[in-house]
C-alpha cells in the first residue's frame, strides 16, 4: 500500500496545476501536513482507513491557528459593499427604492456574518452562499447543463446558464453565458471572486484511497481519469472535502483471488454521503470485438457481456453489507480509452463524504457560534 499511495501521489501532481495546488501523503496523521502553504490548495492522498477521523481533524484545523491566521486583518465591508452597490441597482429597479433599501440592510448583515465565520469564499460556496448552481445531466453525451442563480435574501434569480463535460476542470464563475440585465452584477462577483487577496482561504482535499492490486495492474489512463475525476467533480467548491476513491480488480476466474477491504476500512465507508459515481475499465477481451469494429464501448455492449455478472459478485466480496454507499443516484461511466488494455477488468468507485462542516445546513454551527 506504501508504494500504491506514492504512485497515486505522482499521478496526482500530475493532473493538478503546481502553481496553485500542493499535493502530499500521509499515512500516519493528517497533522504531519500542518501548517499548509498558505494562499495554495492542498490535497492529501491518504489510506482509507483514516476516514474514521475526518470529521474531528476538519474541525480541529477550521479552529487551529494556521486557519485563523490568514483570516485576522480581513476586512469584509470593502467586498460586501462592492456586490450590493451593484444588485441594489437591480433590486431598485424592480421593486422600487424602499424596499431595496430594507433588502440592502438585510443582505450587509448577513454577508459579512458570512465573510468573518468562512471568509470570502462563504459568500459562493458556503452554507449560506449569495449564489447557486442546480445542475442536470444529458442523457446520451456525458454533459452537465447548470444554471447560475444569484439569491437576493429571500429570493432568487436565474442569471446565467453554461453546459461543461464530466470531470472538467472549470472554475465556479468560468464559461457562463449571462444575461444582459445581469451582466454588471455577474462582473463584480466574478472580480471579488477571482481577486487574489480575497482567495487567501484556500481549499483542503483529503483523497482517500483503497486498492486491492498494485497500480501496474491497472490501465494507466483509467487510474487518470478516476483521480482527475473525483478531483473535479466531487464538491469542487466546497473548501474543506473528503473523497473516496476505490479502486477494484474484477475477474471471472475465480483462481484470481483479490484482497478486501478490512471490517474496519468498511466501517469507514458509513462515512459516504450523496451520490456515488462508477467508472468501469472493460479488460482486453470484453471490447476486442468493438475495436475491430470501429464501435464506441457503451454501458449497452457491456450488458451483452459477462461484465456486469463479475462486477456484482466482486462488490458483494468488497462492500460486503455496507452496499448503501451504491443509492438511486449513482451514476456509471465507462473509460472508453483502448490504450493498454489489461487482461483483467476493473471499477473504481468515487464518493463524497460527510466532514462534520454541516454545509448543507441553514443553521450555523454550534462550535461556530462558541468561536
Amino acid at each position: 500500500m506504501v508504494d500504491f499511495l506514492a504512485q497515486i501521489t505522482d499521478i496526482t501532481k500530475d493532473i493538478v496545476d503546481s502553481g496553485t495546488t500542493k499535493v502530499l501523503k500521509t499515512e500516519s496523521s493528517r497533522y504531519d501536513t500542518f501548517p499548509p502553504h498558505s494562499g495554495f490548495n492542498q490535497i492529501v492522498i491518504r489510506p482509507l482507513r483514516q476516514l474514521i477521523s475526518l470529521p474531528m481533524e476538519t474541525k480541529r484545523y477550521i479552529f487551529s491557528d494556521a486557519y485563523k491566521d490568514q483570516k485576522k486583518n480581513l476586512n469584509p465591508d470593502t467586498p460586501v459593499r462592492k456586490i450590493l452597490d451593484v444588485a441594489t441597482k437591480f433590486v431598485t429597479r424592480k421593486y422600487g427604492k424602499p424596499r431595496s433599501k430594507r433588502w440592502r440592510d438585510q443582505m450587509y448583515d448577513l454577508m459579512n456574518q458570512i465573510v468573518r465565520i468562512e471568509g470570502i469564499k462563504g459568500l459562493f460556496s458556503g452554507s449560506r452562499p449569495i449564489i447557486e448552481i442546480k445542475e442536470s445531466t444529458r442523457e446520451n453525451d456525458f454533459e452537465i447543463d447548470e444554471e447560475l442563480f444569484f439569491i437576493f435574501y429571500k429570493y432568487k434569480f436565474k442569471i446565467g446558464t453554461r453546459s461543461i463535460k464530466y470531470g472538467e476542470p472549470v472554475e465556479l464563475l468560468e464559461k457562463w453565458d449571462i444575461s444582459n440585465d445581469y451582466l454588471e452584477l455577474f462582473t463584480i462577483l466574478k472580480d471579488v471572486y477571482n481577486n487574489q487577496f480575497y482567495k487567501k482561504i484556500q481549499q483542503i482535499s483529503d483523497l482517500f484511497v483503497w486498492s486491492d492490486s498494485s497500480i501496474d495492474s491497472f490501465q494507466e489512463s483509467f487510474i487518470k481519469h478516476t483521480i482527475s475525476h473525483a478531483i473535479n467533480s466531487v464538491e469542487p467548491r466546497n473548501n474543506y472535502r473528503g473523497i473516496i476513491v476505490m479502486i477494484v480488480s474484477i475477474s471471472s476466474d475465480k483462481e484470481n483471488i483479490y484482497s478486501n477491504p478490512t471490517a474496519f476500512e468498511r466501517l469507514c465507508l458509513q462515512r459516504a454521503v450523496g451520490g456515488s459515481r462508477l467508472i468501469y475499465s472493460p479488460s482486453r477481451d470484453h471490447i476486442r470485438s468493438d475495436v475491430m469494429e470501429s464501435r464506441a464501448v457503451t454501458l449497452e455492449r457491456l450488458e451483452e457481456t459477462d461484465f456486469f455478472t463479475n462486477l456484482e459478485m466482486r462488490i458483494i466480496d468488497v462492500f460486503g453489507e455496507h452496499t448503501k454507499i451504491f443509492g438511486e443516484d449513482t451514476s456509471e461511466i465507462v473509460h472508453e480509452s483502448t490504450q493498454q488494455l489489461k487482461d483483467k477488468s476493473s471499477f473504481s468507485l468515487i464518493s463524497n463524504t460527510w466532514n462534520a462542516t454541516w454545509r448543507d445546513s441553514l443553521e450555523i454551527d454550534g462550535e461556530h457560534i462558541m468561536f
